[in-house]
Formats: C-alpha cells, sequence, structure tokens
C-alpha cells in the first residue's frame, strides 16, 4: 500500500488559554488551554483534492497549519512525505513540499513589483536567475497574471492579489497546496476564481490540494471532503456522501448553499434532481431535464 503523502497520527494540538480582565477581577478559573484538536488521525494521498470544512472555531485552520509545521502536535504525530514535522531538521524540506495560502494575501506579499515578489522566495534559495526568470514566467501564466507583471500588488484587487501569493508558492514547485480561508476577503466572484483556478492547478501540476473553509459551496467539486468540530473529524466522504444529509450540516452550523437547498426541496417534492447535481450549472440541467 502506498504511504499517504501527509498524515496526522493521533494529533492533539491546543492553545494557551488567555485569561479575560473580567476573570481576573472576579477571580474567576479560566482552562488551561483551547484544545484545538483532539485525538485526530487523517491521511491523505498524493494527488488529491480535499477540502477541509467547518465552522469558526472547528479546528480547520489550526489542521491546515500543521501540514507544513507552522505548529506541532501536542501530542502524536504528523508525516509529510515520510517526514516528520517535529524533527527541526525536516522543517525546511516539508515547506519546499508543502506552500501555504493564507486568508489575507497582503501578510504574503513583500515586494514592490509582482515579478519581483514572485521571484523573492526562490532568489532566497540562491536559484540562478536564468531559472528564477523561467519559474516566474511559468507561475505569472499559471494563475492568469502575465500582464501584471509590473504592477505593484498594492494596485490590484484583492482577487489579484491571492493570485500572486499563489504563484509565489507555485514558483518554488510544491508537491501541496495548502489553502487556509485563501477566499475569505474576497467578493463571491473572486472567490469562485480562485477556487477554479485552485482546481486548475491540481489538474495541470497534479498537486495535493487541501482548502480549509467555510464555505460548502467551495467543496461541491473536491474529491474528498472532511467536516470538522470541536477538533474532531465528524464527517469524511465525496461530496455527494456529505451533501446527502443537510440537516446534519446544519447542525454543524453550515449553511447550505441556495441551489443544493433548491435541488433538495424539489427531491421532496418527487422531482428526478440527481444527488450528484451539486453545481447551479449541474441543478439547472436537472431542472431543465
Amino acid at each position: 500500500m502506498t504511504a499517504p503523502f501527509i498524515a496526522f497520527e493521533n494529533v492533539t494540538f491546543a492553545y494557551p488559554a488567555q485569561s479575560s480582565a473580567s476573570a481576573q477581577l472576579f477571580k474567576q478559573a479560566t482552562s488551561p488551554e483551547i484544545r484545538a484538536l483532539n485525538n485526530l488521525s487523517l491521511e491523505v494521498p498524493r494527488g488529491q483534492y480535499v477540502v477541509v470544512l467547518g465552522h469558526n472555531g472547528s479546528g480547520k485552520s489550526t489542521l491546515a497549519r500543521h501540514c507544513n509545521a507552522l505548529l506541532l502536535p501536542v501530542r502524536g504525530r504528523v508525516l509529510v512525505d515520510g517526514l516528520l514535522t517535529s524533527e527541526p531538521s525536516n522543517q525546511k524540506a516539508i515547506r519546499d513540499r508543502v506552500g501555504m495560502i493564507f486568508h489575507n494575501p497582503d501578510n504574503q506579499l513583500i515586494a514592490t513589483m509582482v515579478e519581483d515578489d514572485v521571484a523573492w522566495s526562490l532568489t532566497v534559495r540562491g536559484l540562478p536567475a536564468a531559472l528564477i526568470r523561467e519559474r516566474v514566467e511559468e507561475a505569472l501564466v499559471a494563475v492568469d497574471i502575465i500582464d501584471l507583471r509590473k504592477r505593484p500588488p498594492n494596485q490590484l484587487s484583492g482577487g489579484q492579489r491571492q493570485r500572486v501569493a499563489i504563484a509565489g508558492i507555485l514558483a518554488l514547485r510544491p508537491a501541496c497546496i495548502v489553502a487556509d480561508e485563501a477566499t475569505a476577503m474576497l467578493d463571491p466572484l473572486s472567490r469562485g476564481e480562485i477556487v477554479r483556478l485552485l482546481h486548475q492547478l491540481h489538474q495541470d501540476y497534479e498537486l495535493t490540494i487541501i482548502q480549509a473553509t467555510h464555505l460548502l459551496e467551495e467543496a461541491v467539486l473536491a474529491d474528498r471532503v472532511v467536516v470538522m468540530e470541536r477538533g474532531k473529524i465528524v464527517l469524511d466522504g465525496s461530496p455527494v456522501q456529505i451533501f446527502s444529509d443537510l440537516e446534519r450540516l446544519r447542525q454543524l452550523k453550515l449553511a447550505i448553499p441556495e441551489p443544493i437547498e433548491l435541488a433538495a426541496r424539489l427531491r421532496s417534492v418527487g422531482q428526478p434532481i440527481s444527488p450528484e447535481a451539486l453545481t447551479v450549472e449541474a441543478i439547472a440541467r436537472e431542472i431543465a431535464r
């Protein structure tokens, strides 16, 4: 059996609690820790597109940040391509394999020109100038911003800046991209474009993609959906399997997209809408049939 690309083995992680001013004033006891992952196990095969769903505080971002050793387990272990994340000597190799994209692209942009920003991580690694130019060109084309290469990032839209951040990761030739709420600060049109871009990169480069989000509509085209609650995995399956129980998703405080809600109501009154119709386009075709 092929070893998973990323493996969580009985991982527990806790953030230290911060005593509130009111708790100190009234000398109330505070919890010594906030447990974000609770004895969690998960295997992600190489090349899989996984969406990790959950409301705020469910643990999905904490899980995402364990994938390239930004966070390390309190108990248990995480392996990336067979490398233990808690071993300091492995962490550079792990971060070369797994690139992270965060919800605010401005936190990842440091140069005054788009192409310089994409080149920065290659430059600090000491790659030859000709190879850097080649990698930057390829990355800019892949995320469809080659025409913006001479523009300052601060003059770009939120969606364009997120593309610059993705290009900077892609230029490093990672095996995996982890997107931690990467669409959270974008308008609906830009959100859809970034999700489609991630799927295109998954297909074109055979990347492993792990996308953490609270938006169910971003999960419909994934290979696999993992739903988290209180630091644990409570659902794990294909999009069709996960979306077959909308009531359970509501109980997990997840908002059901209107087209999927409509399709469920039509099924309830006898309309033959396929359970595999999860996108707006697929549902519209089913209705038109």
